[in-house]
C-alpha cells in the first residue's frame, strides 16, 4: 500500500521518518501526537493533553472546534460521535504506546493512519467554528461592549499562541470593524503581545 498518496501532506510528513525505516509503531505515536498538536492549534488549546484536550476541544456544550452548526441531533450526534473516535485514540492507542512496550504491524498501524487521517479530515473540512471564530464575531457583534475589564476577560479566552493570528486577522477585517467600539480589546491585545 502506498499509504503516502492516501494521506493528508501534513500527516504524512509527521510520520514519514519512522514510517519509512519500517518502524510503525513509532508512525502511529507520530500520528496520535500529530492529530493532538492538530486539535490543539484549531481549538486554541495550549494546556491540555490527551482525553482532556479532546473533551475541550470536540466534546461537551460548548466544544472549542464545532465539526458542524452543532444545533440538530444529527448535527451533535456527529460531533459527539467525532469527539469520542478522537477519545478512543487517546485512551486505546496513545496511552498503551506511552506507558507500556507494544508493537503494531505494518497492517495495524497503516489502519490506525487511516483511520487518524479520516478523523482529521472530518474536523477540517467541517467548516465549524473555532474559539477564535466566535471571538471575532463578538467582536464583531453591534452591541459589543469596549471595557477595559471586558476586553481583558475576553482576552483570556485567547491563547497567547493565537493572539497574533487574531491581530493580524483584525487587521485584515479592519474596513468592516465597528469604529471606536473596540479601543479597550486592540489596546490589551497589543500589549499582551
Amino acid at each position: 500500500m502506498e499509504i503516502e498518496k492516501r494521506l493528508r501532506p501534513d500527516l504524512w510528513k509527521a510520520i514519514q521518518a519512522h514510517y519509512e525505516r519500517n518502524d510503525f509503531t513509532e508512525s502511529v505515536r507520530d500520528a496520535v501526537f500529530h492529530a493532538s498538536e492538530v486539535l490543539r492549534e484549531k481549538g486554541s488549546i495550549e494546556d491540555k493533553d490527551g482525553t482532556k484536550l479532546v473533551d475541550v476541544a470536540l466534546l461537551g456544550n460548548n466544544p472549542a472546534i464545532r465539526v458542524n452548526k452543532n444545533e440538530t441531533t444529527t448535527e451533535k450526534d456527529f460531533q459527539q460521535g467525532i469527539g469520542f473516535a478522537f477519545k478512543g485514540i487517546m485512551q486505546s492507542v496513545r496511552n498503551p504506546l506511552s506507558h507500556e512496550s507494544f508493537q503494531y504491524t505494518q497492517d495495524e498501524a497503516e489502519s490506525l493512519i487511516l483511520y487518524i487521517n479520516f478523523l482529521l479530515n472530518q474536523v477540517d473540512k467541517s467548516g465549524g467554528s473555532t474559539k477564535i471564530d466566535n471571538i471575532i464575531e463578538l467582536l464583531f457583534d453591534e452591541d459589543f461592549t469596549d471595557t477595559k475589564e471586558y476586553a481583558e476577560l475576553l482576552l483570556k479566552e485567547v491563547p497567547s499562541k493565537k493572539r497574533y493570528d487574531l491581530l493580524l486577522e483584525l487587521y485584515q477585517k479592519r474596513a468592516q470593524l465597528p469604529q471606536n467600539k473596540l479601543n479597550h480589546f486592540l489596546t490589551s491585545l497589543f500589549a499582551s503581545l
